[in-house]
């Protein structure tokens, strides 16, 4: 719950629907979009060496700043069980945009993020996976009645559609050569981690084969072939031995989409 003395977040993000009528994702996503696809300066600016942005520097970066008001906005819409994705959507839209202005990641560095660009990359999944899992923590008692009776209440909706997300914006990061190897492993350990995570929890049983099918699939089996092998080759050279043991459902789901005819 955000706190009343918070005064912006809490008048616009403590009733999410609220923030869903008036399409705040809109505004910000937009902001968001306009400067990674047009503002030559930031984009010269996260392509430079990390140096201190994971700890200082991304409090004063409006890419950052945007992200994280989509992370807050969407963490709410979810312990409401609100059923609108509050357009999280966007995420795969920033992604896209990093990955088409970032510089080619040197082979040679061993680091766990070369630019800002590949630290807010990676920060994307991790917010993404958050989301998937915050269902665990719902109090239904927090949810307003209006939302409960909204036609098909799904309780679970919006970490569903992160997982939706995970898996488009994975489609976007596995088969693409400005990345290291190292880095798509680490990013997909980090999706592997999540799945794990959700099926030791039955109750969210559905997240869980949620994730596994958009994917290793995508939304309507529409994932190409070309990523559900480079998927199961990345997955077979995990660093981590503990993550492929762990998750042998994972490593099935990719070798049926690998059988199955794309839509």
């Amino acid at each position: 719950m955000i706190p009343k003395n918070n005064r912006i977040l809490h008048f616009f993000f403590s009733n999410a629907k609220f923030a869903a009528d008036l399409a705040i994702y809109r505004d910000i996503g937009d902001y968001l979009y306009w400067r990674l696809d047009e503002d030559e300066k930031i984009i010269a600016t996260l392509n430079k060496s990390l140096g201190s942005y994971s700890d200082v520097s991304k409090y004063k970066c409006p890419i950052y700043s945007g992200v994280t008001l989509f992370e807050i906005m969407v963490h709410e819409g979810i312990h409401q069980g609100l059923q609108d994705h509050l357009w999280l959507h966007y995420y795969t839209y920033f992604a896209k945009k990093i990955i088409k202005n970032m510089n080619r990641q040197s082979n040679e560095y061993s680091g766990e993020w070369e630019t800002p660009f590949h630290f807010l990359l990676c920060h994307l999944f991790s917010v993404a996976t958050n989301w998937a899992e915050q269902c665990e923590w719902i109090d239904e008692e927090d949810i307003l009645q209006e939302n409960k009776e909204t036609e098909n209440f799904d309780i679970h909706y919006i970490s569903k559609e992160a997982t939706k997300l995970l898996g488009a914006m994975l489609e976007l990061v596995l088969p693409n050569a400005k990345l290291t190897l190292k880095s798509r492993k680490d990013i997909l350990a980090i999706i592997v981690s999540c799945y794990i995570r959700l099926k030791r929890n039955k109750k969210l049983k559905d997240v869980a084969d949620s994730l596994l099918i958009f994917t290793t699939r995508g939304v309507g089996n529409s994932a190409p072939p070309h990523y559900r092998k480079e998927l199961l080759e990345i997955f077979n050279t995990l660093d981590d031995y503990r993550l492929r043991s762990d998750a042998p459902e994972f490593r099935a789901a990719i070798e049926s989409s690998i059988q199955a005819r794309p839509n």
